[in-house]
Order: C-alpha cells, then structure tokens, then sequence
C-alpha cells in the first residue's frame, strides 16, 4: 500500500469517528508533506474514485488544512449532487415502502437509507438504487403487480436474484432492485442453498435482524469481492454498522453461520482491516484477536490492492 493510501485510510478513520482534534494526526502529515497543494489533489482523486468525496472534503475543511482555490467551486458542485441524490433516493424509499405497506406486503429493507442514515451526515453516502427484499414467491409476484400499477417498468438485468425496475418521475429516472433472494447465485453451490434456505424462511418485518443483516453485509461485501470491485465504501459501512449495532448482534450465532457457510476467515480479515486501518473500536466477540499473524497481513495487503486499484 503506498503511503498516501494509508493517509487516506487515517483520514477517513478520523472523520467516520468525528475526530476534530487540533492533533489531527492525518493533517500533520498532509501540512508537513513536501507538496501538501499536490497531497491534497491526489487525496480528492482517490476519494472520487471510491465515490465518498464527502467524507474527505469535510475531513480537510474541518482539520484546517486549506484546499486549493481552484478546486473549491467544482468540489461544492460535487457535493450538492451527493446530497442531491441521497435525498431523492430517500423520497423513493418512502414511496416504495408506502405502496407495499398500503398493500400489506412484507418486506425489507436492504443497504441504501439505512446504511446512509448510520453516517453523521447521511448525504455524504449517496446511493444510486433502492434495494428491498421480498422472500415470499407469491408476495414478489403481487410486488411485481403493484409496481406494474404504479407506473415502474421493469428493465433487463444480469442478476439471478432480483428484478430491476425503473420509474421516471420529474426528470429523473429512480431505479429499484427488487430482491427474491439476497446475492446472485456464486460457484459456490453451498453457499447459495444455505443463503437462501436461511432468508428464504425469514418472517420480514422492515429490516432485517441485526445478526442477519450483519452476515448480509459480509455476503454483500463478498460477492463484490468476487464479481464487481470492492471500494472503500463497504468498510465504512461496515466500520459503522457495528460499531452501532454490534450490541443488537448475536456473536456465537453469527459465527456459526459464517463457519458453516465457509466464509469465517473472510469475515474476521475484513473486520481485522477496519480495525488496523479505519479505527473500529467496537465488534462482536467472534471477530476478536489479539495480535496481527503474517497471513492476516498478507489479507488485508490484496484487500487493500484491489479496494485502490478497482475503485468503488
């Protein structure tokens, strides 16, 4: 990892921690640099690649350290459309959510606003789609219906799990992924029965159960991993998420599921790498270790690989 990564990686770590300490150790280093005005530039770029500009542009107006002028004008410009998309898509939620309760569908809701809403400033996480789970075949199917009869046209998709549909509603396209089950099926024949023999059963009520949508977020996180790219925005979600809701998760439980579903050892290295390099502070008891062994190093270095070359 070079060392403006790990600079990025601190930077973060003290924002999503809100440490506004005159001795931000991060600043320092950004104001010692031999270069900061080119420190600054590259920080941003990495930032834009990972899609949370928010998150680093807040990092360096609150820490004092000066952005070129220049930049300034088209960073707000940034901004506006991060918190732009965030409220718009939160609308959507909304709308969704109220055609399915009018209706007396059960569902869940999946990653989108409540991820966004565990951050400070919850326009700082944008996020593109809405994602709702229905387990239920005859529920998806009068979902479907519903959505039909609401104006959502559906549009093709790669994905075995869900169906995406689309609404245009005043300039803007929203688009919804409508989930029967969580991930698309991996080669892993194992993993796909044992996921859907345990979400296909479970009684939804709004959100899912914060062991269950712990072990989500993990399988989410993998299949990125696997097929799409794995950006740094998937660990701050993760580094917040827990440090929020560990005390609602069931450690054994979650460890047991991860074990039988072959993937422990990938969730305590993701874990592991918040840790060390985004500053988690609290987690479930599972994920607990006392010192770094060399094959977690060597972990968290192609993790880190593909998160700062494959971008969000």
């Amino acid at each position: 990892m070079r060392e403006v990564e790990k600079l990025f990686l601190k930077a973060l770590s003290e924002e999503l921690h809100d440490d506004r300490s005159d001795t931000s150790a991060a600043a320092a280093e950004i104001l010692k640099s031999e270069n900061p005005a080119d420190m600054i530039r590259t920080l941003l770029d990495i930032s834009r690649k990972q899609k949370i500009v928010p998150l680093i542009y807040d990092f360096l107006c609150t820490r004092g350290v000066e952005l070129p002028e220049q930049n300034i004008l088209f960073l707000k410009h940034e901004i506006a459309s991060y918190a732009l998309a965030y409220y718009q898509n939160k609308y959507f939620t909304g709308y969704i959510c109220k055609i399915f309760d009018d209706a007396g569908l059960p569902y869940a809701l999946i990653k989108g606003i409540l991820l966004s809403e565990l951050y400070k400033k919850p326009e700082c996480r944008r996020f593109g789609d809405v994602d709702i789970l229905i387990n239920e075949k005859q529920a998806f199917k009068k979902a479907s219906l519903l959505l039909a009869e609401h104006g959502f046209s559906r549009v093709s998709s790669n994905g075995d799990h869900h169906h995406e549909y689309t609404l245009d509603r005043n300039g803007r396209v929203y688009l919804l992924e409508l989930h029967q089950n969580l991930i698309s099926s991996q080669e892993s024949t194992k993993l796909n029965q044992k996921t859907r023999a345990l979400y296909d059963s479970l009684k939804l009520d709004k959100v899912l159960p914060a062991t269950l949508d712990a072990l989500y977020l993990l399988l989410h996180m993998l299949q990125h991993l696997l097929d799409a790219g794995f950006g740094i925005k998937l660990l701050c979600d993760w580094v917040l998420y827990l440090e929020q809701k560990t005390g609602e998760i069931d450690s054994g439980r979650l460890k047991e599921i991860l074990e039988d579903f072959g993937i422990f050892s990938f969730a305590k290295n993701i874990t592991v790498f918040c840790v060390e390099y985004l500053g988690l502070t609290t987690y479930p008891e599972c994920f607990h270790y006392d010192t770094l062994t060399a094959k977690m190093k060597r972990a968290m270095e192609a993790l880190s690989e593909d998160i700062f070359s494959g971008g969000e």
